[in-house]
């Protein structure tokens, strides 16, 4: 590549919060930023104290939108998202002048970056109109144009990338008018993991006694199903039931009502199931605190089913830690059964099923050990995703 002269590219993400999304935009920055990129951020929400710490001093961030409201009363999500991404992407379009636009989560932009005759890229994480719960004969009508409109806008871009095979098989049932199929850009993993961090003691650290510690990374959402970990604790056959505790550590944003709601209800089932002195349940924890994690983990728990990708199980495995996961979506690309991890029906029964054959099992836990890291990093690894990243832009300007 010619590095003559620094090209330039925008980033437009709808929240700039923690999550798979967000880690995956911030990859994104730091691939681009390796070949003489000079990257910028445009988002319409922007929590310096809730974020990755590449938004917060490494890369400028730009804040549009921020006053329009996330809902009214609770209602009207997907008109006011839709509403915040076209303003988000007519200014980032209007106020900058970059060689690539990569737009991600919200195709509505695409068309007006278009009309500024800008290069654009869009990252599908998932069809949103898949992600929606079902309602009734209302509902359906009221998201019917914004399904319409996700489908149209998304063909203005110059390439559309998915995550996963899963999701492009997905993409392709979900919107039959795209005449080419996506490519696949898998995510990496923070490259940041690889390096070796000393001991941080963490503040729960006193209270975990057992000797197994199974945890369960996500965001504070019904459809992480974090739930199934807390409910196949209670599975295990009771003489190793005590010793075996349960971590949940995930995203919580106290604007966000589900976030709220869930941690709740997690709290109330460990005790309904009699279990919650061998549950522990974090927010928003802190980079020591993964660590502690992660070094004390015999497994990670990946619980939500047909999940799109997942970040979550490269991130574990990265740390030489092996996963449970379901046999759906995502982590049949990530996660090789009797490898690197084991696969499970996605029940509380199967994951018990496998908790207790690791716990009971040191050899095989120690080769899962042994191979998740090596084989992570030659399929997942920075170096990997930058070539592969750099190959797609290159491809876009060309044209």
């Amino acid at each position: 590549m010619d590095n003559s002269v620094t090209k330039t590219a925008i980033i437009i993400h709808p929240d700039l919060g923690i999550g798979g999304a967000e880690r995956l935009v911030v990859d994104l920055a730091l691939a681009l930023e390796h070949e003489d990129y000079d990257v910028k951020f445009y988002t319409s929400h922007h929590d310096k104290k809730h974020c990755f710490p590449e938004t917060n001093g490494r890369f400028q961030v730009f804040v549009h939108g921020d006053f329009i409201p996330m809902t009214i009363f609770g209602y009207f999500y997907i008109f006011l998202a839709t509403i915040r991404a076209l303003y988000l992407a007519f200014v980032a379009a209007w106020k900058s002048n970059a060689d690539l636009y990569i737009v991600d989560q919200i195709s509505v932009g695409v068309p007006i970056l278009k009309l500024f005759n800008k290069k654009v890229l869009f990252y599908c994480h998932h069809p949103d109109k898949l992600l929606v719960k079902k309602g009734g004969f209302m509902k359906r009508m009221y998201r019917k144009p914004f399904d319409w409109i996700e489908e149209k806008a998304m063909s203005f871009a110059d390439t559309i990338v998915v995550n996963s095979l899963y999701t492009q098989t997905v993409y392709e049932k979900a919107f039959p008018s795209h005449s080419s199929t996506p490519q696949v850009l898998y995510p990496t993993y923070n490259p940041i993991l690889e390096e070796e961090n000393q001991d941080e003691k963490s503040p729960f650290e006193e209270e975990v006694t057992e000797e197994f510690m199974f945890v369960s990374i996500n965001r504070y959402e019904g459809k992480k199903n974090h739930d199934v970990a807390i409910s196949a604790l209670n599975e295990l056959p009771e003489d190793l039931r005590g010793n075996v505790r349960v971590v949940i550590a995930g995203g919580f944003d106290d604007r966000v009502i589900e976030n709220i709601e869930v941690y709740k209800y997690l709290e109330s089932l460990a005790k309904k199931l009699g279990v919650e002195h061998h549950v522990t349940l974090i927010k928003n924890f802190t980079n020591p605190e993964r660590e502690y994690l992660l070094k004390r983990a015999t497994a990670v728990l990946y619980t939500p089913p047909y999940e799109h990708f997942g970040i979550v199980p490269l991130e574990a495995m990265i740390k030489n830690v092996p996963v449970i996961a379901c046999n759906n979506g995502g982590p049949l690309e990530t996660v090789q059964d009797g490898i690197t991890g084991m696969l499970c029906d996605g029940s509380p029964k199967g994951f018990a099923q496998c908790i207790t054959k690791m716990c009971n099992d040191k050899e095989l836990r120690e080769n899962l050990k042994q191979n998740a890291k090596n084989e992570t990093k030659k399929k997942f690894g920075f170096e990997t995703f930058t070539r592969n990243v750099i190959n797609v832009v290159n491809n876009i300007l060309a044209h």
